[in-house]
């Protein structure tokens, strides 16, 4: 027994030296620099690894390129016709950087990664700021970071993320304003929250008005100093101005923009109502798994570390969560209640989520609340772990559809392994009593996670980017005329591979709907009857789900199919003249 006993005793000397060792440089690690370090590592690699995504991706990334071809900047437009579902700031960004480098991957993407990347680096400062203290100032944006939601939304040319950076930005300004009486703060949030309305419209102003006002509510003592931050003319000014000065170019422009954008895109989206309907809808729970995800692995530090705050309350602590809580719940609250919805809209909420979290960290790491921290760490990747199970289940039994060819399932499993090994190191980590070298450890698991998704995105390149069927025909009909048949969305970075605009055959889609109502008769709109006329030099791209739809239209008759690449198949015309379809 003597001999086991000097054994396990040499063994927790031996393991008490690797983490303390271990300790110190992830004490240092914490800093601002290391910070900025990991955020490039993260965010920057890789963005010209895959094709512009078709659909939301390929919009806004076409909206630009035609915006320096055709030099207007006021009305984005898409395909050549007015698109005017968002103002226009992130596509003016875009296009500036086309300007510099072209139309690549990589200009485009690094704009939404430069944001989220200048956003960590601020975090730093907000938290010293709200009093986090600069020895943990780097956390808040550690774990953001580190939060697969907030990862992949920097790394596509999609909106949401400059949004979410100016919304969050303009919060966390003005809570510092409050705390402070600042007045110079207040108006830096305003400034911020304009350029938000450029980017998503009165949403931005409609947010925080509601958490500021629940703000209020809440917190009775510091109302009077609210009303004189925010009475101050110069910050109305700030706040309003960019929405209104764009509002009233693009109407003299082009007339009934105002209710276009104000009542179609504002009132009529968050009803339902609009048209078209090219939205998602759900129940009230929908945020509630995509919250969970978007924030993952640090899923479950923010509810079990309230609760461990509970035990020990700060009462100088006490408004600053309030507020904070109130920035994740105004637009989870807002957007479950929305008829109109998308998995990525709740993004919105994770920096408020990250200050939360950091804040009750220190909570989680005292030696009474060991337990509760080893939880936070195994709930969300137990979680993870059962939905591949189950995944891989319904794969190899047959009652879910492989997304694949010659996809038996076992790929999903070989994530599990190093998911695993990771969780049991940061676990046996925080029983030890080192609770902040476990939570930088399970930062990895995200770096998993995304490997993963990773190897998804190259294997289901063909099918969401068409950028492979922009190269086939550039290397193998280079002077052909393209034709897409009725869907837009369906081969959206197309005309961004091609360098021109595709006209679309019997226009069927949800995007250029506004615009086709405007201008029916556009070149780019193509009756079926006048494609015989394009001539035997023309390509047609046909979706999949269009397929029987173009056999009935009699297009079919005179064209040959030339290759099927992803989701679609490229006819080229014969010379035959078109046939009635009712015969």
């Amino acid at each position: 027994m003597r001999v086991v006993d000097r054994c396990r005793h040499h063994f927790r000397v031996f393991f008490s030296s690797i983490i303390r060792r271990g300790q110190a440089l992830l004490d240092r690690a914490y800093g601002v620099p290391a910070l900025a370090g990991l955020a490039a590592l993260v965010l920057l690699p890789g963005l010209a690894r895959h094709g512009i995504l078709d659909g939301n991706e390929s919009l806004y990334v076409e909206s630009a390129r035609e915006m320096l071809v055709s030099g207007t900047l006021v009305i984005p437009t898409l395909d050549d016709l007015p698109y005017l579902e968002k103002p226009p700031l992130f596509v003016w960004l875009l296009a500036l950087s086309a300007s510099l480098f072209g139309t690549g991957e990589m200009p485009m993407r690094a704009v939404s990664a430069l944001v989220a990347l200048l956003f960590i680096l601020a975090s730093c400062r907000w938290a010293v700021l709200l009093g986090t203290g600069r020895e943990r100032c780097s956390v808040p944006g550690y774990l953001l970071v580190t939060s697969v939601g907030f990862i992949i939304m920097a790394r596509v040319a999609m909106p949401d993320m400059l949004f979410t950076v100016l919304f969050s930005g303009a919060a966390l300004n003005l809570l510092a304003a409050i705390v402070h009486d600042r007045r110079d703060l207040s108006r830096g949030a305003a400034a911020l929250l304009g350029l938000a309305t450029l980017t998503k419209g009165f949403l931005a102003p409609v947010l925080l008005g509601a958490i500021v006002t629940g703000y209020a509510l809440w917190q009775p003592d510091q109302r009077r100093r609210i009303v004189r931050l925010l009475a101050d003319p110069v910050a109305v000014s700030m706040c309003l101005s960019p929405i209104i000065l764009w509002l009233l170019a693009a109407e003299w422009q082009l007339p009934g923009t105002v209710r276009r954008f104000v009542v179609d895109e504002h009132v009529l989206r968050f009803l339902g109502t609009r048209e078209p309907r090219d939205y998602y809808s759900g129940p009230l729970y929908y945020y509630i798994p995509r919250l969970f995800l978007f924030f993952f692995p640090w899923s479950a530090f923010l509810p079990l570390g309230w609760l461990a705050a509970r035990h020990r309350p700060q009462p100088n602590r006490i408004a600053i969560r309030r507020y904070l809580w109130l920035c994740v719940g105004v637009p989870f609250a807002f957007f479950s209640l929305s008829r109109a919805k998308a998995n990525y809209y709740i993004v919105i909420c994770l920096p408020a989520m990250a200050f939360l979290a950091a804040d009750y960290l220190p909570s989680l790491l005292r030696d009474h609340s060991r337990g509760r921290l080893i939880l936070s760490i195994l709930l969300p990747a137990l979680t993870l772990v059962s939905l591949v199970i189950v995944w891989w289940w319904l794969l190899t039994t047959g009652q879910t559809p492989h997304l694949f060819e010659r996809e038996d399932g076992n790929r999903l499993l070989t994530i599990l392994l190093p998911i695993t090994v990771l969780v049991i190191l940061a676990v046996a980590i925080a029983h030890a009593g080192r609770g902040r070298s476990a939570v930088v450890l399970l930062g990895g698991l995200t770096i998993l996670v995304l490997v993963q998704a990773d190897q998804f995105w190259t294997r289901a390149e063909a099918v969401v980017s068409s950028r492979s069927l922009a190269e086939f025909v550039r290397r193998n009909y280079p002077d052909a005329s393209v034709l897409l048949y009725q869907d837009y969305e369906a081969c959206g970075a197309l005309p961004i591979y091609l360098g021109r605009s595709v006209p679309i055959v019997d226009s069927q889609s949800m995007d250029l709907w506004y615009g086709h109502k405007l201008f029916p008769h556009h070149p780019n709109f193509i009756a079926t009857d006048k494609v015989a006329q394009a001539g035997a030099d023309t390509l047609l791209v046909v979706a999949r789900n269009r397929e029987e739809s173009f056999s009935r239209s009699g297009l079919a008759a005179i064209s040959e199919a030339v290759a099927t690449i992803g989701k679609v198949t490229l006819y080229r015309l014969r010379t035959a003249p078109l046939a009635d379809p009712a015969h």
